[in-house]
């Protein structure tokens, strides 16, 4: 029905919450897509370490290159 509800089926309650501007001296809140890849770039890491622990080295290499890739993609919209 709205902008505001079908964010928040697609990215969770929290992509739809507006922001409040910071206080002075108070750090900016992350962009929605910011937190989206933030999270994704975690999940990959985490999946990483299992794959390390159990000696995985292939799917290790596989979560580490997609980790490398979100990054690079993180890293490109904050220019």
């Amino acid at each position: 029905e709205t902008l505001d509800a079908a964010l928040a089926r697609l990215f969770g309650p929290e992509a739809a919450a507006p922001t409040r501007p910071a206080a002075q001296g108070e750090p900016l809140a992350p962009e929605p897509r910011a937190r989206t890849l933030a999270e994704r770039a975690r999940e990959h890491y985490r999946r990483a370490l299992e794959a390390l622990r159990r000696g995985d080295w292939a799917r290790y290499g596989e979560e580490i290159g997609r980790l490398g890739e979100l990054l690079e993609e993180m890293a490109a919209e904050g220019k």
